[in-house]
């Protein structure tokens, strides 16, 4: 009799028989048993046998599907296989996945609430990185992986010529070995010296495997082109016009400048000048190759980390004052009663006048004065404002929509140790900038559609028929009636006529939840929130590499170089640079949440047992979210409170039995922090009697 044959005559006998009960009765030697094994494992892919959750052999195959393994903080993940199902994989059954690998899993039970599975091959490794201290000890290594990671970690190896020293280093992981249960893995790069005041920032960059240091012959090159002089060629010259910039307090590049002259008729010239950097960071260059490595410039608490070296990006392509620098400047006239239109765009240069900031350009329109700023200063702000007052105007007449949002701004130490959480204001001054910036980025798009050039838009689909359902739904204890065919002036119709009421907050949930997330495409089909149907990103490039693309086809549009050759080129590259574009875009907002959760956490971890006014944000059936005037939101999901907790999914209400009382977004209530996870980054509230 075949191996086979008696292996499924032995399981087809025996309802509880492990695999090594199986070699036992089998009589298997050592010399066999590489053969045992690998039968055993043929006829578990064929599906002639299978092990069930308890480890016992039984013949026929479990349900095998395809799908990607996600991770949670905790000891368990999920799989969400090609038939829309998601499985729950237990922390002992995940076969060394980790977030993002492609795997076959194995349905082992249906549980309460939720189908188990377990991983049973990884058919696609993703790349995974862990950020794990380091010791050098007597040249000796010791290796201490983070906390909250499950496996020991081998190196095998090294970046050639690296010193090792103390610190945290990124190790990107290899090959897990079942049988040991650890991973071997190599060395990725140098994250930080012990003590840096920036090690769980960098850290978190580094484990969503973005770029942190620029190499040095990356730098070298940026120095070396950042010295070259600059002169005023074949540019407009604009240095005579009254130019300033409008940041933030802690701003360091400024990619955008603005002009305001105000006509006898009323009407305005408005200029606003962009830094060319497509002059600096030629295609191919080893800036430009480093720049498309990073896409975007990433802000954090304290720590930014730029797409261009500091040499261009807080240098020679910052618009500082009282330096020339060379811009694509776009002459926009403005008038009450027509739309804005552009009359040039222009290889220019400028010198501006001013480096002013949001708070106090808002002082001063608040307070009636600042002591900063000279007259003509003053006169040039109130021309911008007017300006802006008519941009506004006529974006909420198209049907822009503005949603609530709550954005937390971090008051840090010289240690970046975060002292206090407050709601960021969106103040005058920014909106003036805000509205300026999206004139011209429209005005932009509308140039080059029509030029049929290759292009990179900034789109922003309407709704999806399954979203546009899941609107309709939840709206509809509202009183609020949504129309098949949806428009942005609805939605804006639709909050402006619910802002002053108190379920407003969770009105303005539900839409901004609707909505489809903004992407870059080389195919423009408008942009539905600012209600527009050209649209591009073209006045950040110091941060932006879209925007950095398409300054490349503007200036070899306006130099008269874009032949046949160069067309191609462009059309060949634009698909692919918006959608990684797109793709690193994602990452990085989903990296700046989570760095905001962490310092959410640190200071939170300071107010334990103290008690706090909030509002309800979220409510789910384990529980409801509650947000904090400062915007640190936290769970509560006591067992007191649970064992009376009734959800109302279809309302996505909650009642307490106990004293029936009802909770739905919005509803105000008084909290105490019970405890703060650093590691899962979690708040728990629990609520406290009015």
């Amino acid at each position: 009799m075949k191996i086979k044959e008696k292996i499924i005559e032995e399981i087809s006998q025996n309802k509880k028989l492990t695999i090594v009960d199986l070699r036992n009765k089998l009589k298997i030697t050592k010399y066999e048993k590489k053969d045992f094994n690998k039968n055993i494992k043929q006829m578990s892919e064929e599906g002639t046998i299978s092990v069930d959750r308890n480890g016992y052999l039984k013949l026929g195959s479990s349900k095998m599907m395809k799908g990607i393994f996600s991770e949670t903080k905790y000891d368990y993940g999920f799989v969400k296989t090609t038939d829309g199902v998601e499985y729950f994989i237990p922390g002992n059954d995940n076969n060394g996945a980790t977030d993002g690998d492609e795997v076959i899993i194995s349905q082992i039970e249906r549980g309460e609430g939720r189908t188990v599975a377990r991983v049973v091959k990884i058919l696609n490794k993703s790349d995974k990185y862990v950020v794990c201290h380091m010791n050098i000890v007597k040249n000796k290594y010791q290796l201490i992986p983070p906390k909250d990671f499950p496996y020991p970690i081998m190196i095998s190896d090294f970046p050639k010529g690296m010193k090792l020293k103390d610190g945290k280093y990124k190790v990107k992981l290899n090959k897990f070995n079942k049988k040991k249960k650890f991973y071997t893995g190599e060395v990725a790069e140098y994250v930080c010296p012990n003590g840096d005041i920036y090690t769980d920032l960098k850290t978190l960059v580094s484990e969503y495997d973005l770029p942190l240091a620029f190499p040095k012959d990356v730098i070298k090159y940026a120095n070396e082109v950042a010295r070259e002089d600059i002169r005023l060629a074949n540019r407009v010259d604009y240095r005579d016009l009254f130019t300033v910039t409008i940041d933030g307090d802690d701003a360091k590049d400024f990619d955008d400048a603005i002009s305001v002259v105000k006509n006898s008729d009323d009407s305005y010239d408005l200029y606003v000048h962009i830094a060319d950097v497509s002059n600096y960071v030629k295609d191919g260059s080893p800036i430009d190759i480093e720049a498309k490595r990073r896409y975007f410039s990433i802000y954090l608490p304290g720590l930014t980390i730029p797409m261009l070296p500091e040499a261009l990006s807080n240098g020679v392509c910052s618009l500082n004052p009282n330096e020339d620098r060379y811009t694509i400047s776009a002459h926009i006239k403005v008038e009450k009663n027509n739309l804005p239109k552009l009359i040039s765009l222009d290889k220019a240069m400028i010198n501006s006048d001013h480096r002013l900031t949001y708070n106090g350009v808002n002082m001063l329109f608040t307070e009636g004065s600042n002591d900063d700023y000279d007259e003509k200063t003053k006169s040039f702000l109130y021309d911008a404002l007017e300006v802006y007052k008519i941009l506004k105007k006529q974006a909420h007449e198209r049907g822009s929509i503005n949603f609530l949002s709550d954005e937390p701004k971090f008051i840090l130490d010289n240690s970046n140790q975060v002292i206090d959480v407050i709601k960021n204001p969106h103040i005058e001054g920014e909106s003036i900038i805000e509205e300026m910036m999206i004139i011209t980025n429209r005005l932009v798009a509308n140039k080059y559609i029509q030029m049929d050039v290759p292009f990179i838009y900034r789109i922003h689909e309407s709704p999806s028929d399954e979203k546009l359902e899941s609107m309709k739904t939840l709206l509809r204890p509202f009183g609020i009636s949504v129309p098949d065919h949806l428009s942005a002036k609805t939605i804006q119709e639709i909050l402006e006529a619910e802002e002053k009421l108190p379920s407003f907050e969770r009105i303005n949930d539900i839409i901004l939840r609707s909505m489809m997330k903004a992407e870059y495409s080389e195919e423009n089909v408008g942009h539905f929130a600012l209600a527009l149907e050209n649209y591009s990103h073209f006045t950040s490039p110091i941060r932006r590499y879209p925007d950095l693309f398409i300054h490349r086809v503007i200036s070899q549009i306006i130099k008269g170089e874009l032949g046949k050759k160069n067309m191609s080129y462009f059309r060949e590259n634009a698909k692919n640079i918006a959608l990684n574009s797109t793709m690193r875009e994602k990452k990085i907002v989903e990296l700046e949440r989570e760095a905001d959760q962490m310092k959410k956490c640190e200071f939170m971890k300071k107010h334990l047992y103290e008690e706090f006014d909030g509002k309800v944000s979220g409510i789910t059936e384990f529980g409801i979210f509650v947000k904090l005037e400062n915007t640190v939101e936290g769970l509560v999901c006591d067992d007191e409170f649970i064992s009376s907790y009734e959800f109302n999914e279809k309302n996505m209400t909650a009642r307490t039995l106990t004293d029936n009382k009802t909770y739905e977004i919005g509803t105000p209530v008084k909290v105490k922090v019970t405890n703060v996870n650093l590691t899962r980054l979690e708040i728990d509230f629990k609520l406290m009697e009015d």
